[in-house]
């Protein structure tokens, strides 16, 4: 019965508009993911890199990534940006909205209520040579 209610669950719509990811490059290219530290990937040049390519941020866990739009779902004209000190968090500037990038709630805003980040499919392929971000 569990199951049933949780297959019913509506769920949420983001706010950013769809745009075309596929992303592909090599992973020496961001040796933070490495250490285990999230990047904001920008500048793609075979790729959209988010919406008004505010960037995507992506976050190693183990041998997983989890990879978001930078765009702040609360004011989608605002690009986010990760907090440093080994934080796995990131804010928006204008709002100050501070977002979870890893963890039980990532994606998910930290200090407020709202809307998750738009989130995209992210894995290594090619012997871990390569990271891949499509949507």
């Amino acid at each position: 019965m569990a199951f049933l209610l949780s297959a019913c669950a509506k769920e949420e719509k983001s706010p950013v508009p769809y745009v075309i990811i596929d992303i592909n490059v090599p992973l020496a290219a961001y040796p933070d993911l490495a250490g285990g530290n999230p990047v904001k990937l920008t500048n793609i040049p075979t790729s959209s890199c988010g919406y008004l390519n505010h960037g995507i941020i992506v976050a190693p866990f183990g041998s997983e990534y989890y990879a978001y739009d930078a765009t702040c779902t609360n004011d989608i004209s605002h690009a986010i940006n990760i907090d440093g000190g080994g934080a796995f968090t990131a804010t928006c500037p204008k709002c100050k909205i501070v977002y979870n990038i890893l963890g039980a709630n990532n994606g998910f805003p930290k200090n407020s209520t709202g809307v998750r980040l738009k989130q995209y499919h992210a894995y290594s392929a090619n012997n871990n040579s390569r990271l891949i971000i499509k949507n």
